[in-house]
């Protein structure tokens, strides 16, 4: 799929669901949806379940759920020093870059900026999508160390290989040796920054809070 029938794809299905503004994060799923369509895994699932599962991994990490919707505490995520904005999308786009047609970043940018979204974009997104971007010439463990230094990329990067370890979904589950490497990086990701310790304590704080005052609804889509 070039540029052109990506746009055209869709400004269709956006004019076709009568949405007047569009958000970052359904820009981000129709871009993805768009880009893995008709392709798919080794284990012969549409490509696209990997990074919806990963969301909505993401957002049960983040939320607790009241009433049928999904709600953060923007304090304790703060308390815990963890940085959530432009994580969903990025987590819609991760193989965007590297598994299809179009390769060049400049294209997505311009895409967020037809929608007033390209601020968003050049803020929350664009930096660690490239780096989670794998350039096969260099080795992954180069690669992982550069994915290291940036939270928002590792964060995504450690629900990506959680996912590739899965072993109900897994495309990997008959390779030993490649499941070992992906829990190595998961686990290197994960204690370089914390991740489980920052998550387990702050979801504990959420869950036995008493206080709904700073309690923030997730804009979530229903992938699944």
């Amino acid at each position: 799929m070039n540029k052109i029938e990506l746009i055209e794809n869709i400004n269709k299905e956006i004019s076709t669901n009568k949405i007047s503004k569009v958000s970052s994060l359904y820009l981000s799923y129709l871009i993805g949806y768009f880009l893995h369509l008709n392709q798919y895994r080794t284990n012969a699932e549409p490509y696209f379940n990997h990074p919806i599962r990963m969301y909505n991994n993401f957002i049960n990490l983040i939320s607790i759920k009241i009433n049928n919707k999904y709600y953060y505490d923007n304090n304790l995520l703060n308390k815990y020093k963890i940085n959530i904005l432009g994580i969903s999308e990025i987590i819609l786009l991760h193989d965007t870059l590297e598994d299809s047609d179009i390769k060049d970043i400049a294209i997505y940018l311009e895409i967020f900026n037809i929608y007033n979204l390209k601020n968003y974009f050049i803020k929350y997104i664009a930096t660690p999508l490239t780096i989670l971007t794998h350039n096969k010439k260099e080795s992954y463990d180069i690669y992982i160390n550069k994915v290291k230094d940036n939270f928002v990329a590792s964060l995504v990067k450690s629900l990506d290989l959680y996912d590739n370890l899965n072993i109900l979904t897994s495309s990997f589950v008959n390779k030993e040796d490649k499941l070992n490497t992906y829990l190595k990086y998961a686990l290197n990701l994960t204690n370089c920054h914390k991740l489980d310790t920052k998550f387990i304590n702050y979801h504990k704080e959420l869950m036995s809070s008493t206080n709904n005052v700073y309690l923030v609804e997730v804009k979530y889509l229903n992938l699944i």
